[in-house]
């Protein structure tokens, strides 16, 4: 439990390669032995660290095993508290490129904090689907993105929330501004996008650009933050949408 919490925290700080390693400490998903007050703590803090770390396969065991849980929230032993199973769901789904699923489970992700009192959850919640909309890009879809993301950025901003002012702010850049154009990111980092679409780790994209393992990783969370993403599976999807 305490190395998948490790591994989501250190992905909220922008730290993917030491996440990635806590993560690994955990073992492959079907040793995981949780005591029963946080089975499913645990696996909501595995899938949403596998989702951020693009390790698809485990992400689709967990969302198996996460689905009976829909309409409850996750909670560890009363002392911890992860917000809305759908929200978990919806973000999941995202990474995995479901994204009719996202949105539906987003949404209802953020009518679930909205009346839990949970607003925190809820600018969450809200600031994802943005993102899935804009991915999905249906008919309504870019003015319902629109007004997820001035929503979120509002509750963000009004809690302090650090981990989501930055991204909804440059989220809302995107939609307003930037759009889906390449040119939101540098040549740089348009090129950095480029091999973390082909799957490369931070350290495999520092060794085929000759630059230090800090620059790269500061690179792609320069892309994570331009674009409003919070995973690299999400930088992939765009990288193959602005090709089109």
């Amino acid at each position: 439990m305490s190395r998948l919490g490790r591994a989501l925290l250190l992905l909220g700080a922008g730290l993917p390669d030491e996440a990635a390693a806590s993560y690994q400490q955990a073992g492959p998903v079907d040793s995981w032995s949780l005591p029963a007050f946080f089975v499913l703590h645990g696996h909501v803090s595995g899938a949403l660290a596998a989702a951020g770390l693009g390790r698809l396969d485990d992400l689709t065991v967990l969302l198996d095993r996460l689905e009976p849980f829909r309409g409850e929230h996750a909670s560890g032993n009363g002392v911890a508290y992860l917000g809305p199973i759908e929200l978990t769901l919806g973000r999941a789904a995202a990474a995995l490129g479901r994204l009719d699923h996202a949105v539906d489970d987003l949404e209802v992700a953020t009518r679930q904090a909205d009346r839990s009192g949970a607003p925190g959850f809820a600018a969450e919640a809200r600031f994802h689907l943005s993102v899935a909309l804009l991915g999905r890009n249906g008919p309504g879809d870019r003015d319902r993105a629109d007004g997820a993301a001035r929503a979120a950025d509002h509750t963000a901003r009004f809690l302090g929330m650090g981990a989501y002012v930055e991204r909804t702010g440059a989220l809302l850049d995107r939609l307003g501004e930037r759009g889906d154009r390449p040119d939101a990111l540098t040549r740089r980092e348009a090129e950095v996008a480029q091999l973390v679409a082909e799957g490369l780790t931070n350290r495999l994209i520092a060794q085929r650009l000759v630059i230090s393992d800090r620059t790269a990783q500061n690179h792609v969370q320069h892309i994570l933050t331009k674009l409003g993403f919070t995973t690299r599976s999400q930088i992939a999807a765009w990288v193959a949408h602005t090709k089109r």
